[in-house]
């Protein structure tokens, strides 16, 4: 049996770690209504199709089990991110899935994405998987060097990739995941960009009133 996870980054959202570098134009306290407005507004929109189901890779550890913080996803469906960088805890979240959908599904496809990306929509989630049903990868660019979205038709795919190689939050992001996985033959998905600074969240404010 077929299964379609979507692993949605998030983290704990307190003051001063959260959103940091938005943080540092707007003030740690809006950095985080911010955070928490947009992570619920794309755990709720996203959370509407039957063509995947959605998980959380939470941090810190105890998130997990806290279900007072992102209610719409319940404890069972929480993946613990664990300790190491980035590449690390990527790592960890698909040791974690293997041992999970093997109790379950002969088969599942998963795709990564964060929290703070107003425009992604439903249908790009379900495009990403629908390239999965033919292709071992699917990424998603953003405009920086880096990228939205990350797939894989199975976890057995990434066995060889070096994860903790990559320069995350740089712009070689992107360049550095694609040479660290150069066998994978990636399909790309629309560019869409995450809110980093003040001009991008300017923006996304006025978007939000129009």
């Amino acid at each position: 049996m077929k299964k379609n996870i979507l692993i949605v980054f998030v983290k704990e959202p307190i003051v001063g770690k959260v959103k940091t570098r938005l943080g540092k134009d707007i003030g740690m306290d809006k950095a985080l209504e911010f955070y928490i407005e947009i992570s619920n507004m794309i755990i709720d929109r996203l959370s509407i199709s039957n063509s995947y189901e959605v998980f959380l890779a939470v941090t810190p550890d105890e998130l997990a089990s806290n279900k007072d913080i992102f209610p719409q996803i319940p404890i069972q469906r929480r993946i613990k991110q664990g300790e190491g960088n980035l590449g690390q805890r990527k790592r960890n979240i698909i040791n974690n899935i293997i041992n999970y959908t093997l109790q379950q599904y002969s088969d599942t496809s998963f795709i990564f994405i964060g929290t703070d990306i107003p425009d992604i929509e439903v249908s790009h989630i379900e495009k990403g998987f629908d390239i999965l049903s033919s292709f071992d990868g699917v990424i998603g660019p953003s405009s920086d060097g880096g990228y939205w979205s990350l797939g894989y038709r199975n976890a057995n795919l990434t066995e060889n990739i070096d994860f903790k190689s990559i320069r995350y939050s740089s712009e070689h992001t992107m360049n550095d995941l694609l040479n660290a996985s150069s066998w994978i033959d990636y399909k790309r998905l629309p560019v869409l960009d995450d809110i980093d600074n003040i001009r991008e969240y300017e923006k996304y404010l006025r978007d939000k009133m129009s």
